[in-house]
């Protein structure tokens, strides 16, 4: 994939990030909108082989509800930054959950 095309996803991810840590702060979770901003901050750093693995799996039903429930259950798992984010929903994605 080329690099245009990663920067693209990871730039995608940052205003889903975004996106998600404004909502949960007008939701007073500020423990979960923390998590996204950190999240959000560190897009930049998602190794490119992990940004284009994201991309190949997400699009479907599936991969959907699988990113839904991560969002949902950010405060249990707590990524450390957006790499972490990424690995897991690999991780699941290709597990079958």
């Amino acid at each position: 994939m080329s690099t245009k095309s990663i920067e693209q996803i990871k730039g995608v991810l940052r205003q889903r990030f975004d996106a998600e840590s404004k909502h949960l702060a007008g939701m007073l979770d500020k423990s979960a909108s923390a998590l996204f901003t950190r999240l959000a901050e560190t897009t930049s750093q998602i190794p490119s082989a992990l940004a284009d693995a994201y991309s190949e799996l997400c699009g479907d039903l599936d991969s959907a509800e699988i990113e839904v429930e991560m969002v949902r259950t950010i405060n249990e798992w707590q990524p450390e930054d957006a790499t972490d984010f990424v690995k897991r929903y690999i991780s699941l994605a290709t597990s079958g959950r």
